[in-house]
C-alpha cells in the first residue's frame, strides 16, 4: 500500500514538473525578443497601395530602410520634426532610402512613408506589428541595410539625431 501511494506521488510530481517545464517553454516563445544591431529585421506589412501589399522584405536589395517608431509624447513629436527636416534637406537627394514613421496611437499604429517615393500610408492595430517592435522607449529608430540587417538601433530623443543619422547613412552601402 505504501509503495502504491509513493508511486502515485512520484508520478504526480513528475507530471507537474513536465507541465511546468512545457509552460515555461511556451512562455519563453511568446515573450518578445529584443532587437539588436546586426540581427535580421522582422518582416511586417508597411502599407497597401493600388491593391498591392508592401512588406519590409519587398524593399530589400533596393533600399536602405529607416523605421522611426514614435508615440504621442513630446519627445516623439520633436523627433518627428527633426526627421521632417532630414527628409527635406538630405533624403530628397537619395532615392535609395525609404523612411517610415510608425506612430503608436493607443491601440492603433499609423505607418506613413515620409520620403514620398511610394506615398504609402497605412493604419492597423498595434498588435498586428510583430512584438519585437513593441519598444519600451519611444522614439526608436532602426536603420536597416539592403540585406535586411539592422545596422543602427537609436533609442530616445537626441538633438544630434540628424547628424548621427547622416553619419550612419554615409557608412552604409
Amino acid at each position: 500500500m505504501k509503495k502504491t501511494i509513493l508511486s502515485v506521488l512520484v508520478f504526480i510530481t513528475i507530471a507537474i514538473a513536465i507541465i511546468l517545464y512545457k509552460n515555461e517553454i511556451i512562455l519563453k516563445r511568446t515573450i518578445s525578443p529584443t532587437l539588436l544591431a546586426g540581427e535580421k529585421a522582422i518582416n511586417f506589412l508597411l502599407g497597401i497601395k493600388d491593391s498591392t501589399y508592401y512588406e519590409l522584405n519587398n524593399f530589400m536589395d533596393k533600399f536602405i530602410v529607416i523605421l522611426a517608431f514614435s508615440d504621442e509624447t513630446p519627445m516623439s513629436f520633436k523627433t518627428e520634426n527633426l526627421l521632417e527636416d532630414f527628409v527635406k534637406n538630405y533624403l530628397f537627394k537619395r532615392k535609395d532610402i525609404l523612411l517610415f514613421n510608425i506612430k503608436k496611437q493607443g491601440n492603433f499604429v499609423v505607418i506613413q512613408e515620409k520620403t514620398n517615393l511610394l506615398n504609402l500610408k497605412y493604419r492597423t492595430l498595434f498588435k498586428k506589428i510583430p512584438s519585437a517592435y513593441h519598444f519600451k522607449t519611444y522614439p526608436t529608430l532602426l536603420i536597416i541595410d539592403r540585406y535586411g540587417i539592422i545596422k543602427i538601433l537609436y533609442s530616445g530623443y537626441s538633438p544630434t539625431l540628424i547628424k548621427d543619422l547622416f553619419q550612419s547613412l554615409e557608412l552604409i552601402k
